[in-house]
């Protein structure tokens, strides 16, 4: 559970599923974030995501290299989430 995590003193992060470089071979799923898809309905997918748990420090992503690459579908993502004050990590393949 996040909060026994959080109560040892550990950070967590929620993973954000970003449209990657092999779409739609590899799908990111119901709540992946798509280059094709508009900017308002990706920053309802992204407050979903961060609807799902509480007490996490940032977001992260293991693929998303379309998405990332992307720099004006990213800046409006990057832009909520610093809003809220999380943290963006990203770990390209």
């Amino acid at each position: 559970r996040m909060q026994d995590a959080v109560q040892q003193g550990r950070e967590i992060f929620i993973n954000l599923p970003l449209e990657p470089s092999d779409y739609p071979y590899t799908d990111p799923g119901p709540y992946g974030l798509l280059i094709d898809t508009p900017d308002e309905t990706n920053i309802k997918q992204l407050e979903k995501i961060m609807g799902l748990g509480v007490h996490y420090v940032g977001l992260m992503s293991v693929s998303g290299e379309r998405f990332t690459e992307q720099g004006q579908k990213l800046k409006p993502i990057l832009e909520a989430m610093t809003a809220k004050g999380l943290l963006f990590v990203y770990f390209p393949k």
